[in-house]
């Protein structure tokens, strides 16, 4: 990717969020980072959105390619006075292996810690998914060992099984103690 043109997300983003976020999550196309076989309805819609917006201390960074269409975004909210948590990351199908989804992870980060003053970044990810703690693991993130769980309402696969669908609690230190040489 070329150039990328990073900002924070407005209430009028919401319908083009929305449909890069389903893309991403649950598309046929959307490669390694579909979940479309595990859940039968799409990951948000635009009144979800607007409500995980609406939260204090929120903020969704967005990315843009050089023609204006949006490709990436991740959202960032303060959860402590030293932490905050990341979630909502995704990058358009298209544009995933070129850089896309390292720039949104940055700026979240550096907002992260500039903004909300978090001193750690935690974020989630699905326990079926080692792929993705493997993933954010070459990026800093740890397992601390959590795990929290899905609503049941949530973890039906569309033949109507419940699924295994804790998820994995990782964070990353934003302030890493300088090596001495």
């Amino acid at each position: 990717m070329n150039t990328l043109a990073l900002r924070l997300a407005t209430e009028s983003d919401i319908p083009t969020i929305v449909p890069l976020i389903v893309r991403a999550y649950r598309g046929n196309e959307s490669g390694w980072t579909s979940e479309g076989n595990m859940f039968e309805h799409d990951r948000i819609n635009e009144t979800e959105m607007l409500a995980e917006l609406s939260i204090p201390d929120t903020d969704m960074i967005l990315a843009h390619a050089e023609d204006g269409t949006l490709v990436g975004c991740g959202l960032i909210r303060k959860i402590a006075p030293d932490r905050a948590y990341f979630g909502l990351f995704a990058v358009n199908p298209d544009y995933q292996g070129g850089g896309v989804g390292k720039a949104v992870l940055a700026r979240v980060e550096e907002h992260a810690a500039a903004v909300f003053g978090a001193d750690a970044i935690e974020m989630t990810v699905l326990g079926p998914r080692p792929e993705l703690v493997e993933f954010y693991g070459r990026r800093g993130y740890v397992p601390t060992g959590e795990i929290r769980e899905l609503p049941a309402e949530v973890i039906l696969s569309e033949s109507g099984k419940l699924l295994d669908m804790s998820m994995k609690v990782l964070q990353k230190d934003l302030h890493p103690a300088s090596v001495a040489a």
